[in-house]
């Protein structure tokens, strides 16, 4: 198992918990599902921003300001190939459901 982290800001942290899932979306390599890192919160929000948002994590630090905490089983998750060095998860072609997981929230 691994705890990993999805970051968002309240609005999505409510969509979220109102849904019960983290609803899949695309990312710039392509692929589609719900992104993740084991960057927790107290490694500081510029890290984060930094790590999910690359050169352009200025413009989406609004975007690091909640999070929900899932353990996972280690075989439900890759690293995002498109990811480079970058610490980026990626749960492939799904929705995540948290009744599924044991998880928490944060902001």
């Amino acid at each position: 198992m691994a705890s990993l982290y999805h970051y968002t800001d309240s609005a999505g942290l409510a969509g979220i918990l109102s849904s019960g899932k983290i609803h899949q979306t695309c990312g710039k390599s392509g692929r589609r599902g719900v992104f993740l890192t084991s960057l927790g919160p107290s490694i500081g929000k510029e890290e984060i921003a930094r790590n999910n948002y690359n050169n352009g994590y200025l413009r989406h630090m609004d975007k690091v300001t909640c999070y929900l905490k899932v353990c996972l089983s280690l075989v439900e998750f890759v690293r995002d190939p498109g990811a480079g060095c970058r610490d980026i998860f990626l749960m492939e072609g799904r929705d995540l459901e948290l009744a599924r997981y044991s998880w928490g929230f944060g902001c």
